[in-house]
Order: structure tokens, then sequence, then C-alpha cells
């Protein structure tokens, strides 16, 4: 077979070469030898022959290309030379005008590398014109330098705070019940209205109690006329028993009478205080200085025991309960005794409170259900302005000490993770990342990942890359930060 083959190859390359010299003029053998050329390798030849035609001029074409290419290029940097700053404006020109002229050279390419595909021996071919298109190829454009401003992460003590919703109750509130059963005879006051201490409130129905009162007074001014009488008796009989007309166990037994009545006086006298007591009952009165709310139940309305009648709170100082976190717990022990105890109070309309508070308790058990730990503030209450029941937000300041802050416009994100660009001594960008300790409005506190004494770059992060260079340009981050971030 490699004998067939190289045979087959020989008669080609003979017939190939007589072709080209018949073609040309130049007669090597006589026209006769030609007849045993068959049709075949005529189709063979004629198509060799327009592929060869094809790669010259393809070759000269590329050629022509790249001398075009070379005086626009040359052309283009004696003009950057001139005029040094709108270089980035001309370098975009240049290559649009590069991408307009390859645009049409890739689509003759296209079109010739098609019509050279259907032709014999297309491997061959294909592999030629991969080596001419990759000789074609210009080198790349040098890399620009930019002008940035870089800076160093500033170190400062910082302020922060923390909320945490907080319920809001009176120093004194009491809910004011009945504690006997009858009718509303009289409301003394109205709701909303303040009341001293001592101010008569509410009068139920009384004529049962005191009819009670009455019963247990004659009770107890009878069990006095007996105990009277048996004194009298007891002083009787003592004479009697010295003068030994009596014997000595009677006079102790009239002793023992007048013991007993004695009791019964007492008891009679516990009764009274009781029915005068419950008399009492029907006169309700306020237990301290404070405001009426609600009245739910008005003059007429029947009044079990224990039923509630209103309540009054007395809201000059005011207790603001909140629950922190076992993590949030931990870290205000870390902070200063004085510091951590003064909070601020957010109300519900997101206005501040115009009075500080201070933590005065902490409950001893964490909240199995919430794991949670209670705090209690207290806050003067001079205008009125917290009512029993309100809501709010306790406001926990705290500092962070030697905090290393970045502004967030040297940041980017990519797949939920902080970096930063940093620059070192040659001006190139190393993309790093960091790991933030705490968010505020314009800026990171920086837990790990960098130096105080490490340049980033300040901004423009979209418009740079990892490893590229740049100009650095040292910038006061204390200067070019925003008063927000200063605060």
């Amino acid at each position: 077979m490699r004998a067939k083959y190289k045979k087959d190859n020989a008669i080609c390359f003979f017939y190939f070469g007589l072709f080209f010299a018949f073609y040309k003029g130049q007669s090597i053998f006589p026209l006769t030898y030609m007849l045993p050329i068959n049709a075949v390798i005529n189709e063979s030849l004629t198509h060799l022959y327009q592929f060869a035609v094809t790669c010259v001029l393809f070759r000269y074409s590329v050629f022509q290309f790249k001398q075009a290419l070379k005086e626009k290029v040359k052309a283009v940097l004696s003009e950057q030379s001139k005029n040094a700053l709108h270089l980035k404006s001309r370098l975009s020109e240049r290559s649009a005008t590069v991408r307009r002229t390859v645009l049409p050279f890739s689509l003759c390419v296209k079109n010739s590398i098609a019509k050279i595909l259907q032709m014999k021996n297309s491997q061959i071919l294909f592999l030629a014109l991969c080596l001419i298109t990759a000789s074609c190829t210009s080198k790349k454009e040098a890399d620009t330098v930019d002008t940035h401003q870089v800076v160093t992460p500033l170190l400062k003590d910082t302020t922060y705070s923390n909320e945490y919703v907080a319920e809001i109750q009176s120093v004194k509130y009491v809910e004011v019940r009945s504690k006997i059963k009858g009718y509303i005879e009289k409301i003394h006051v109205d709701e909303g209205q303040p009341v001293k201490e001592g101010q008569l409130l509410f009068t139920l129905n009384s004529l049962e109690f005191e009819k009670e009162l009455q019963k247990a007074d004659a009770a107890y001014k009878n069990a006095i006329a007996d105990l009277k009488a048996a004194e009298v008796e007891l002083t009787n009989v003592r004479r009697l028993a010295e003068k030994n007309i009596v014997s000595k166990a009677e006079f102790a037994v009239t002793k023992a009478k007048v013991d007993a009545l004695k009791a019964d006086v007492e008891e009679a006298l516990a009764n009274k205080e009781q029915a005068a007591l419950q008399l009492s009952f029907a006169k309700i009165k306020a237990p301290y200085n404070g405001v009426i709310n609600r009245i739910p139940n008005k003059v007429g309305s029947l009044i079990a025991e224990g039923d509630m009648l209103t309540s009054i709170s007395d809201n000059r100082e005011v207790f603001a309960y909140f629950n922190l976190s076992e993590i949030d717990y931990l870290n205000y022990l870390t902070d200063g005794e004085q510091e951590a105890k003064t909070v601020s109070l957010r109300l519900a309309n997101n206005a501040l409170y115009g009075y500080e508070g201070k933590i005065e308790m902490i409950e001893s058990e964490f909240d199995r259900s919430t794991g949670n730990i209670a705090f209690r503030a207290r806050f003067p209450n001079p205008d009125a302005i917290l009512k029993h029941g309100a809501s709010g937000k306790v406001v926990v300041n705290r500092q962070l000490r030697n905090a290393m802050q970045i502004p967030q416009k040297s940041t980017f994100e990519i797949q939920d993770k902080l970096y930063v660009f940093v620059v070192n001594l040659e001006g190139v960008l190393e993309q790093r990342n960091i790991v933030p300790k705490m968010r505020f409005t314009d800026f990171y506190v920086v837990e790990s990942g960098l130096s105080k004494d490490e340049k980033i770059l300040f901004e423009g992060v979209e418009n740079v890359r990892d490893g590229h260079k740049i100009h650095p340009v040292d910038a006061d981050l204390a200067k070019v930060m925003s008063p927000d971030i200063k605060a």
C-alpha cells in the first residue's frame, strides 16, 4: 500500500510540473508526453492552481492591512505625545478605528475560509490558513497608568448605638378594685382627672353594712354590760371568801366567768371593727397622687368583689423594660460602668426623647423560651409625655476604642464577601478580602484582613482590576470623608 501511495504521489507531482511548464510556455517535453494524463488529474491540478493563486492574493492583502495598521498606530501615537491629558479618549478612538478596520477583514477571511474548506485536501489547507492568520496578529497595546487617590485606614474612637424595643410603664400604677359587693352609688371623679392621695373616688351602696355595724356595736355594748355585772359579783364573792363565808372554789368559778366575759367583749369589739371596715370599703379612695384612667362601670352598676373600677397611674417617672440577647448582654458588661448605664429613648414617631435615662435593674436569669434577659431603665417624665403602656426603643450607646475605619466607596462585594484594592510599593493593585466588624452609614469598621499602614484605593474600584498598575496619590482620609463619617 505504501509503495502504491508513493507511486501515485510521484505521478501527481510529475504531471503538476508538466502542467506549470506548459502553462508558462516552457516546454520541457514534447506534448505527446501529456497524453496519459486523465481527466481526474487535470481537475485536481486546476484546483491546486486556484488555491495557490488564492493564497498569494490573501497573503498580499494581509501584508497591505499590516502596513495600513502600522501607519494608523504611528499616527495615533504621535497624536498622543502632543496631548497627554486626552490619552484615554485617544486610545478609545484608536480602538474603535482598529475594530472598524478589522471587521471587514474578518468577514473577508471568513468567506475565504469557507471557499477553501470546500476544496479537496481541506485539512492541509486549513492548517496553512491558521498559520497565516496567526502570523497577522498584532502586538497588544501597552497598558496605560491612571492616577488614583489612595488612603490609609483611619484609627479613632467610634461611638455606635443599638436599639431595643421597649415597653413603657409608670413607676406607680395600680388597678382600683372593689373589696365588697354592691351597686355604684356615686362616682366622684372623671376619666383623665388628676387626683390626690386619699381623695374619694367611688361610693357604693352601704346601707347593709351600716346595719351590720349597728348590730355589732349593740353586741359589743351588751358584752361590756355583762362584764361589768360579773366584775361586781366577783368583788362580793371575794369579800365573802375572805370571811370564810363561801368557799374558795366558788370564788374561782366567779373569776373564770369574768375572764370569759372579757373575751366576749374583745370578740364583740372585733366584730364591730370588722363591720366598720366593711362599711369603709363602700367608700373607695385614691391610694396616691396620680391620674384617673378609664372608668368602665357607671352609676348603678352592680359590682362584684374584686371587679376593677378604674386604674391610677403616676407618670412623673416611667420604667422602660427591654430585652437583650446573651451576646449583647455580654458585650454590655465589657463597656465602662458609667458609659453603659446611660441610655436614650426613641419614641414611636422616631423622635428622640428629650431626657436620658439610666439602667437600674437587670433580671437574674434568662428567659428559656426566648434566650433573652430583661433590663429596666428609669426615665424622668416632667412634661407627662410618656404614658403607661406606650412603646418605644431604648438606645444603648457604646464606644469602640481605636476602631479601624475605611469608607464604603473603597469596598466591593463578591459572593457576599467584602474586598478592597491594596496598593503595593510599585503601585500595583492587589484584591484583598477583609472581615468587617460593623457597618455604618458611610464606612466600615474592619476587624481583620487589613493593617493600619497599608494603602487602599479610595474610589473607582469598578474601573480597575486585580494586578492593574496605577499612579497613587496620597489623600488624607479624615479630610476626604463626609461629615457623617467624622461624627
